[in-house]
């Protein structure tokens, strides 16, 4: 019970929480949805972690060796769906591991709870 007043001192109970949270939205124009389904299996892997890791501002970041750790792969073969992703400007390599998905292709969103 004291450590429940503790916690909760000098605190409105009715004022509303605002937290935001992440997340990650799936907005492919069908433009851009036909070229990601032409894409090899790799690429789409490559494509689906990236998006994992997309952060508020559109940017993933990983490496190579990252995301052949979690794809279970080589890095040359990574790299080619990379490039390939690149090629069809589904995503740009802006830095060195460090991608930018368009956000016609997937979309971070703040929502606040």
């Amino acid at each position: 019970m004291a450590a429940n007043v503790l916690t909760n001192y000098n605190q409105n109970p009715y004022r509303i929480g605002k937290r935001t949270q992440h997340l990650v939205l799936f907005t492919a124009v069908d433009h851009k949805l036909s070229r990601l389904l032409g894409q090899s299996s790799i690429a789409l892997r490559t494509m689906i972690v990236l998006a994992s890791k997309l952060n508020a501002d559109g940017y993933a970041c990983a490496t190579l060796n990252e995301l052949a750790e979690i794809l279970g792969t080589r890095r040359s073969y990574v790299n080619k769906g990379v490039l390939e992703l690149a090629r069809w400007n589904l995503i740009t390599k802006k830095k060195r591991s460090q991608y930018w998905i368009g956000p016609d292709v997937f979309r971070s969103a703040q929502i606040e709870m």
